[in-house]
């Protein structure tokens, strides 16, 4: 029997098709399965980052309490903000968070129109948050019994997504995307 013969005969055997088969579903099974692993990692630093901007919008909105009612919120706030962020992570993300704080208040009238709109990020050098700005959701504040508009404050937190074994494929594809955002609106009480 010549190598030819040997060659087809390899290839027609109904044994040795199994297991050429067996080796392609498990590289697919494993891809399938690393790659589900990796999403699961993302979804779970998104949960945590969630409820770490909760636990900052809840700071923030406490403001009458936390800090004298001022309804303005300073540039230390947004830094003392970012520290207690990395505080509450406590993982390798706590380094790289970028914490973004947006305030506005309205002029005491019977129309919404803005007063004074502020803007601050503390954290790391490049904070990306692409959440909408705060301006866009205007038409939250309600008018208080007292006849004024009541302040909005957004908070939010970005943190770079974790990294895996197929992340970067994926993020290539644009199932995931190279930070997590998440971004809390709240009225003070």
């Amino acid at each position: 029997m010549d190598v030819r013969q040997r060659i087809g005969a390899f290839f027609r055997n109904p044994q040795g098709s199994v297991v050429v088969e067996a080796a392609f579903i498990f590289v697919f099974l494993s891809v399938l399965t690393v790659a589900a692993m990796d999403y699961g990692f993302w979804i779970m630093a998104r949960s945590k980052a969630e409820r770490i901007n909760y636990s900052l919008a809840a700071v923030i909105r406490e403001r009458n309490t936390l800090y004298n009612g001022q309804e303005t919120p300073g540039s230390s706030e947004v830094t003392e903000l970012a520290s207690l962020a990395k505080f509450l992570a406590q993982d390798s993300t706590a380094s790289s968070l970028c914490v973004r704080l947006e305030s506005v208040s309205f002029k005491d009238s019977a129309t919404r129109q803005v007063d004074k709109y502020q803007k601050a990020s503390a954290g790391k050098s490049r904070c990306e948050v692409n959440a909408p700005a705060l301006t866009a959701n205007l038409q939250l504040s309600p008018l208080s019994i007292r006849g004024r508009w009541i302040p909005l404050y957004q908070v939010s937190l970005s943190i770079p997504a974790p990294r895996g074994s197929l992340s970067a494929l994926l993020r290539r594809t644009g199932a995931l995307p190279e930070t997590i955002t998440v971004s809390n609106i709240v009225l003070a009480r």
